[in-house]
């Protein structure tokens, strides 16, 4: 008798911690998907301001960016919002990356007008698109992604912390033979980036850092 009443208490302590870890891991990221929105609508602009930065270990060694990006170096840029993913309900940091954070948003030119180079406006777009979240709940975001980003062979992690005055979020990928570093700062109001700084080396003989400032 003893016996099956510990059955019994052990099945109900299981339900209860089960009742539980799917309240938390799927209804409460559910119902605060419903609090997240656009606050940008299309159309909206907003200009940058480039740096290209060569990689330097020291004096003597410095890896200089690759020659198609020394174009962008000291230029302003204007970012169009061309396009924004519905939002939904979100159950993890996978759903919301694939369906917000990895998809194109923006068209990007240079300020005076004239087209950029496909092959350098492929980076620019994702880079700023990957950035531009929606307002409503930061603390979802927040909770989707580690405060720190993993480190080592085969890493491919979104990070985020929220700070006083700006949302902190970035990306870091290693690959076989490369390594990708995104960081931003991100509007609380807006969901815009104010400053993003992009990092990529692939081997040893192509490395940079590209820096987007919001003027």
């Amino acid at each position: 008798m003893i016996d099956q009443n510990r059955k019994r208490i052990a099945i109900i302590a299981f339900i209860v911690v089960a009742i539980v870890f799917v309240s938390v891991t799927v209804v409460v990221p559910m119902a605060m998907s419903s609090t997240l929105t656009w606050s940008i609508r299309l159309g909206d602009t907003a200009s940058y301001h480039v740096t290209v930065d060569a990689w330097q270990l020291n004096d003597s060694y410095v890896v200089p960016p690759p020659s198609r990006y020394a174009l962008l170096d000291g230029v302003n840029v204007s970012v169009e919002i061309v396009t924004l993913p519905e939002l939904g309900w979100f159950l993890n940091g996978v759903d919301f990356a694939e369906r917000v954070i990895r998809t194109d948003k923006v068209n990007v030119t240079f300020q005076n007008g004239t087209a950029i180079p496909d092959d350098i406006l492929v980076r620019l777009k994702s880079t700023l698109s990957s950035c531009i979240l929606p307002t409503g709940s930061w603390l979802l975001i927040d909770i989707f992604y580690p405060d720190t980003h993993s480190t080592g062979p085969a890493a491919d992690t979104y990070w985020s912390y929220t700070s006083t005055s700006s949302f902190q979020y970035g990306y870091y990928g290693f690959g076989i033979d490369s390594i990708t570093q995104m960081s931003s700062t991100v509007s609380y109001e807006t969901g815009m980036p104010t400053v993003v700084s992009y990092y990529y080396r692939h081997g040893v003989d192509s490395e940079y850092n590209l820096t987007l400032l919001q003027i």
